[in-house]
């Protein structure tokens, strides 16, 4: 699967790796990611969710969690799936090509 341009924001841009013909160095305002950078990012949007809105009252970081599970099951960043997690987007409705 391939996300399509109209689906990543223009701060985040992908390159061709390495490791295998379809592997892709996710870059972030013009700088590799790594998995450590990508998780403490993750941790940190976790964390703030558990502060925001927290436990038992609401679901706190888990709320964020089902919406990345649900967008990686899908394998693309599904419009209606961010719209039920109210994630603001503005991708177009494209679908990924295979």
């Amino acid at each position: 699967m391939r996300i399509l341009e109209s689906e990543v924001p223009p701060k985040v841009t992908f390159k061709k790796g390495h490791k295998h013909p379809d592997d892709k160095i996710v870059f972030y305002k013009n700088t590799a990611m790594t998995y450590y950078d990508w998780m403490l990012m993750g941790l940190q949007f976790f964390l703030n969710e558990e502060r925001i809105y927290p436990r038992p009252r609401f679901q706190g970081g888990y709320y964020l969690l089902k919406a990345f599970i649900e967008i990686c099951l899908k394998g693309r960043m599904c419009p209606k799936t961010l719209k039920k997690y109210k994630i603001p987007h503005g991708f177009s409705n494209e679908k990924i090509k295979s």
